[in-house]
């Protein structure tokens, strides 16, 4: 009985002890703490926008210099031209910027601006044979930062741009906006969406409407000096996976086009294709008219119409070159007959020798004709 309370005098006098060991070791612990992630607002954007990701055929893309990605998109003329602001203007310019001028040549968009600045969209519209005084789109400069790659629709009313900002996923994201044509003003743009927009910079959307096509210009994944123009079929109609019931991965893989062969089964790319091969013969066709070997002096000579500045006399030349044409072809149908003419026997020259003569006479005739269109060219520029 004297053992038992010992033991429970010595246990509870233990027992404080352990509960102050228990305390203190409680108290050094390192409670863990939640650490609230704050997404920026271009996180938000594209956590927003990936749902509504459209489903594009993306049918070729070739990896150019970014200095010289407008001449490798092959638009035909009716849906009017890209060209640098450089070139459009006449005069140089401190930053790159682009160029829209429609089918008809009597309107143009256009970016200028300078490093400090930045850039801005203008207008402006052509009476007779000049250009007006161009004007600000105050609409757009107000709601964009930087705008500049302007692109106008056929129909006159549909502008795609690109540009940065808070309603930008990544670095530039292409924008679109509508005319109204009652107040000459736009609306305020939108931004166009995925796959057309990324986290990289998304520069140029273009549209080829009578070959159903369309290029996109973007530089994911590539280096600072590099983009990629991607060839694509438009759609009438924006249509989603939201139907298609895909995970998220595979939905950031048709996002940011991390594989185009994926959008490969979104239409008939076969028949894509030969349309790309169509306008890309006739660009072909279209850059060999447009050469030329022209002597404007001793020390000139013009390889190209548009080398010719005055309007006149490009419209004089493109006479000349048919009645070059002309002159070329009879030409060499007089080589032929001539050695017909020499290898006949004598009775049948005779029935040949007035025609032959006649050919002759029109020939030179069509010479005196080159040699003054000559002179009337090169006065008249």
């Amino acid at each position: 009985m004297k053992h038992t309370k010992i033991t429970i005098l010595i246990f509870l006098l233990l027992f404080p002890i352990g509960m102050q060991a228990q305390r203190k070791k409680t108290k050094g612990r390192t409670r863990a703490v939640q650490v609230q992630v704050i997404e920026s607002p271009a996180e938000l954007l594209l956590k927003s926008m990936l749902p509504a990701t459209a489903k594009v055929m993306f049918i070729d893309s070739l990896v150019v210099d970014k200095k010289s990605f407008l001449s490798k998109i092959p638009i035909s003329k009716e849906n009017g031209e890209i060209m640098t602001s450089e070139a459009f203007l006449g005069k140089k310019s401190q930053v790159f910027a682009t160029a829209y001028k429609n089918e008809f040549g009597d309107r143009a968009y256009f970016a200028q601006g300078d490093t400090i600045h930045g850039t801005k969209l203008f207008a402006v519209d052509k009476w007779g044979d000049s250009w007006d005084q161009p004007y600000l789109l105050s609409e757009i400069n107000s709601e964009c930062s930087n705008p500049n790659y302007p692109f106008m629709m056929t129909d006159g009313i549909t502008m795609f741009f690109s540009a940065e900002g808070d309603n930008s996923i990544g670095g530039r994201d292409i924008f679109m906006t509508l005319l109204d044509t009652e107040t000459g003003k736009f609306y305020k743009p939108e931004n166009y969406g995925m796959p057309f927009n990324s986290t990289a910079n998304d520069y140029l959307v273009a549209f080829d409407e009578y070959h159903e096509l369309g290029w996109l210009v973007s530089d994911r994944f590539l280096p600072n000096d590099k983009v990629c123009i991607y060839t694509f079929v438009p759609t009438t109609q924006r249509v989603s996976f939201e139907s298609d019931n895909i995970d998220e991965e595979k939905l950031k893989s048709f996002a940011f086009l991390k594989s185009i062969r994926e959008t490969w089964t979104f239409g008939n790319r076969d028949e894509a294709l030969k349309r790309l091969h169509t306008i890309n013969n006739l660009n072909v066709s279209l850059q060999k008219e447009n050469e030329c070997f022209f002597p404007m002096n001793d020390k000139i000579v013009y390889r190209s119409i548009s080398n010719f500045t005055s309007p006149q006399a490009k419209l004089l030349f493109k006479q000349y070159q048919e009645l070059n044409a002309d002159l070329v072809q009879i030409e060499q149908e007089l080589d032929a007959e001539r050695k017909t003419f020499h290898n006949s026997p004598a009775h049948l020259q005779k029935t040949k020798r007035s025609a032959l003569l006649k050919k002759e006479q029109q020939a030179l005739m069509l010479q005196k004709e080159v040699k003054d269109l000559e002179k009337k060219i090169r006065n008249t520029q």
